[in-house]
């Protein structure tokens, strides 16, 4: 479960979570359509902000690694596992993340433990971790190919409208490979 978003940024409003089901609503902006909102209040950059927290590449031209916001600290509190962890990231940095707790089964993928109370790990370790604890991914497999993947899978839980993640209830992107769509329903 996420329990609350925040950064370093001045202008960043947090967010809180409670226990069942959160919904991030907005007033319409005077003048939208009966399909647009156009507030800017940031619900299409939360669910960016979720994806970047929970692994989500960091590509040429992505906003976490733009000027404005790359050297910025975001934040995530969540329930991995039995644990409750605070892990951040930066869009200068996004090949590693941080996590606030000593989770022992995570040590041997830490990269280096300056604070024993902060574990580094890279980006691709942390995927490895939210796949086994919140799906059951076997990480000894991990290079295996047609096989299902954290990413792949908790992209049905937080869909992108402009990947088309709503057009079809089985699709979690209007480009999603056939395959990658077999293996994650199946599984």
């Amino acid at each position: 479960m996420i329990r609350r978003i925040s950064s370093n940024l001045e202008s960043f409003k947090s967010l809180d979570f409670k226990n069942g089901l959160n919904i991030l609503l907005s007033d319409k902006s005077e003048g939208a359509t009966e399909r647009q909102s156009r507030n800017g209040a940031g619900k299409t950059s939360l669910v960016e902000l979720v994806h970047f927290l929970t692994g989500g590449q960091v590509g040429k031209g992505n906003i976490f690694s733009s000027a404005t916001l790359g050297e910025n600290t975001f934040n995530i509190l969540m329930d991995v596992g039995n644990k409750e962890v605070t892990v951040e990231r930066t869009g200068f940095s996004p090949g590693k993340v941080r996590v606030d707790r000593r989770v022992e089964n995570w040590l041997e993928l830490a990269k280096t433990r300056k604070n024993p109370e902060i574990l580094e790990l890279s980006n691709t370790n942390w995927r490895e971790i939210l796949g086994a604890e919140w799906f059951g991914l076997d990480t000894a497999k991990a290079e295996e190919k047609f096989k299902p993947s954290f990413r792949s899978l908790f992209s049905y839980f937080v869909r992108r409208e402009g990947s088309g993640g709503f057009i079809n209830p089985t699709q979690h992107s209007s480009m999603q490979q056939i395959w990658d769509n077999q293996v994650n329903n199946s599984y």
